[in-house]
Formats: structure tokens, C-alpha cells, sequence
């Protein structure tokens, strides 16, 4: 069940109308409002559920406190359906925070100028966020073709794929951890998008299937629809495919943007 107005108008006046996920973080408007003929895209999602089918409900709570602010985060319509499609990478513990670092960070624009992309300039940026997409290559290649190899059911992990996915962790997790990384950008609309990459590497690093002694060596690619939305029935499905949709829109994301030597080609020079 959808918050009622007010809530809503609560919810996104707390961030400014601006996507509370930190990855994401582009403007949606305010409920109501219209600029030009485009209505506002912006989603009150709750953190948990509504009701006892619907993501991260919890019994403890009251109907009152479910349908409160408190249990509101303002969302574009992409992310609100992440979270939900999603919802072992996506616990309430996560987007509370989420939601209290995007508070904090409207604050901290009210009444001041915008703030710079980066104190790096841009080509570097790209060429750093493009040489990150890189290094995830091995791991993306492997994960990738065993979902296409699932095409949509139950599939037996092989031991070589479980190894890369594990050897590739395991020998860049602890620069991914360090803040002298070479490829963290200072541009924080790059950064944000590189760390919830690593979140969901690290989640998916820690799944039954991938442990060096595996609990598990199946995956289940299957899908189950509740309350009208279609999720995996394995956690560790839905970790590998939102880690490839990460990296595609990170990718798609850096097409998008004209820098300096993003590969294009230079027009023919007039004599």
C-alpha cells in the first residue's frame, strides 16, 4: 500500500527530491509538482513492508510506525524497484542509512553553492571509473555466462567458475579497501556508483556457493512473483544479477557522458 500524501510530501522534502540511494541520487521532483509537461517520478518506498507478503516487513512493527515516515525513504521508480526485486542486498538496516545520508547531505547543500564533481579533472575521472569496470572483468565474464548458461533455471556452479569469482575477490578486496585505491574517483556520482559495486561483490563473495569449502553448489536462476514482483528464489542469483546490472549501468553511464578522450573519434581535420 503506497504512503498516503503527506507522508510522501514529508519523505521527499527530506532530501530535497533527489533519489535517497547513494549510487543513484538524480532529481525526481516533489509529489504534485510539474516542471514543464513532466510529472514528478519520485517514489515513497517503505523500508519494511507493509504487509506480511510484501520486502523486509517486520511483525514487530505497529501499523502506525509502518506507515510513517520513519519507515520512508524517497526513491526513483528504478531504485524502488531494486530494493524490492532485490531484497537480500537491500535490508532495512541498509537503507536506513542510506536514507540518513542523503538527509545529511541536502542539509549540507541548503544555502550554499554547488558543490564541484571532483578535485580531479574529468578525463582522469572517466579513465579511473572506466580502468574499475576493467578490473571486474574476469568475474563479470564467469558470472555472465554461468546466468546465461542457467537460462532461467537451476544450474550446478562449476568449481572453475567458483574459483575465479573467489580468486578475483580475494586479490583485489584489500585495495578495494583502502582509500589510496588507485581507481576510487573523487567525483562522488562515480564513487558512490564504485562502492555499491564492491558492497555487492563483498555480498556475493559471501554466499554459500562461492565459500572456498561451498555449503551449496547450485544456484537456483528461477523466479517466484510476490505482490505482483518477479524475484529469484536464491539469494545468490539475485546477488549475481544485480551485479551484472551494476556493472552494465556503470558502464552505460560512462558511455553517456562526453569527456576528453572517452574514445570517440576526432573529426577529420580541414586543411
Amino acid at each position: 500500500m503506497p504512503f498516503v500524501d503527506k507522508i510522501r510530501v514529508e519523505l521527499a522534502a527530506e532530501v530535497g527530491g533527489i533519489c535517497s540511494a547513494p549510487h543513484c541520487g538524480i532529481p525526481t521532483g516533489m509529489p504534485g509538482q510539474r516542471v514543464g509537461n513532466k510529472q514528478n517520478i519520485g517514489d515513497g518506498a517503505h523500508i519494511c513492508g507493509s504487509r506480511p507478503d510484501a520486502p523486509r516487513y517486520d511483525e514487530n512493527q505497529s501499523d502506525e510506525e509502518r506507515e510513517s515516515a520513519s519507515n520512508g525513504i524517497w526513491l526513483c521508480p528504478s531504485c524502488h524497484r531494486r530494493i524490492d526485486r532485490f531484497i537480500d542486498l537491500h535490508k532495512a538496516d541498509v537503507l536506513h542509512r542510506w536514507k540518513q545520508t542523503a538527509i545529511e547531505a541536502y542539509k549540507g547543500r541548503i544555502g550554499r553553492p554547488p558543490l564541484p564533481t571532483g578535485s580531479s579533472p574529468l578525463d582522469s575521472e572517466y579513465a579511473k571509473a572506466r580502468a574499475f569496470i576493467a578490473e571486474q572483468q574476469d568475474a563479470c565474464k564467469a558470472l555472465f555466462n554461468l546466468r546465461w548458461d542457467a537460462r532461467g533455471g537451476r544450474i550446478a556452479l562449476p568449481s572453475d567458475t567458483a574459483r575465479e569469482v573467489r580468486h578475483f575477490f580475494l586479490s583485489n578486496h584489500p585495495r578495494f579497501m583502502q582509500s589510496d585505491y588507485a581507481n576510487w574517483c573523487y567525483a562522488p556520482e562515480l564513487k558512490a556508483r564504485q562502492t555499491e559495486i564492491v558492497r555487492i561483490l563483498y555480498t556475493l563473495s559471501e554466499r554459500p556457493q562461492f565459500r572456498i569449502l561451498p555449503k551449496e553448489t547450485v544456484i537456483d536462476f528461477r523466479w517466484e512473483e510476490r505482490d505482483g514482483i518477479d524475484r529469484y528464489v536464491d539469494p545468490t542469483a539475485s546477488a549475481i544479477t544485480c551485479y551484472l546490472n551494476d556493472i552494465d549501468a556503470f558502464g552505460k553511464y560512462l558511455h553517456d557522458c562526453i569527456v576528453p578522450d572517452f574514445g570517440q573519434k576526432s573529426p577529420p581535420q580541414r586543411n
